[in-house]
């Protein structure tokens, strides 16, 4: 009778032990998250700090790693591009992350918002549009971005939102390999595509949507929620889709594909051009959009 109640006691102080190191190891990875993504948020703003106190052309060539890519309009790679293209430098360029997120490994996040452009030399009205910048952390634990984005969209109304981001990490545990984590969001993506071309964008998205599902279009101010992006969507369908590259977070839970398309309006009209899509994984694992981006080309 001793030696069982004994054994109760180990088994409960074994329980609660393990129930002790999982709570510091939550408080621990929420802390890490706080500063991770207070680090992302950070490097955006000084992003467009450099831009609007220099010089644009400075804040991309800080701020973007060699190889990353941008919008102009089709995917290109930035340093390439504007080594011939250089900004102008009377250009001024501003924006505000509106939305962010990070990887549980905190070594993939991205932020999206608004932004604004004018002259320095000359009064002009201003442009504005919507951006993703997708984030990697460095080897001395800076972020620089790997993909910019951007859309045209009329003016906002009233003032940007406060920064946001999903309440918690994604509840995944990777338990494969990077390859393995990199195949599965492929494969998420390629099904997608097929049921997008078999019944529509809006039918393919709505058991994948996120919660916070944004979609970037050029003319449309965001969509955000799947009853907008249904909304905008209605009638277009997907006649062709090439995902090119698929990027994932170390812990698994996060990533983007990016590749070519072609979409069926509703006009009859195809547009063609690039794209950049996030996931989030849910607990169960599932790949869910949280934002889609499209670049048509010009």
């Amino acid at each position: 009778m001793k030696k069982a109640s004994r054994t109760i006691k180990n088994v409960s102080r074994t329980v609660l032990l393990a129930t002790a190191f999982l709570s510091v190891g939550l408080a621990a990875h929420a802390q890490n998250r706080t500063k991770d993504l207070a680090s992302v948020a950070a490097a955006e703003r000084a992003f467009s700090k450099l831009s609007v106190d220099s010089a644009t052309q400075l804040a991309f060539d800080r701020y973007l790693t060699p190889d990353a890519l941008i919008f102009r309009p089709r995917a290109v790679r930035a340093l390439e591009y504007r080594r011939k293209n250089p900004m102008p430098a009377a250009l001024v360029l501003t924006w505000e992350p509106e939305y962010a997120d990070v990887s549980r490994a905190g070594d993939l996040g991205y932020t999206t918002g608004t932004w604004a452009s004018g002259s320095r030399r000359i009064e002009q009205d201003p442009k504005f549009g919507q951006y993703l910048t997708i984030w990697r952390k460095q080897a001395d634990g800076k972020y620089l971005a790997v993909f910019n984005g951007t859309i045209r969209t009329p003016a906002p109304q009233g003032n940007p939102d406060k920064l946001r981001s999903p309440s918690s990490a994604s509840a995944y545990v990777s338990r494969k390999k990077p390859a393995e984590e990199k195949t599965s969001l492929l494969t998420a993506d390629n099904n997608f595509a097929a049921i997008a071309k078999q019944r529509g964008y809006a039918p393919a998205l709505q058991p994948i949507a996120h919660t916070d599902i944004r979609v970037l279009r050029n003319t449309v101010f965001q969509s955000i929620g799947f009853d907008a992006v249904a909304a905008t969507h209605q009638g277009a369908r997907v006649t062709m889709w090439m995902p090119v590259e698929a990027m994932t977070a170390a812990s698994g839970d996060l990533g983007y594909t990016r590749g070519s398309y072609v979409i069926s309006l509703p006009s009859q009209a195809n547009e063609a051009g690039d794209y950049v899509r996030m996931w989030r994984r849910d607990a169960n694992g599932t790949w869910r959009v949280v934002l889609d981006i499209l670049s048509p080309g010009r």
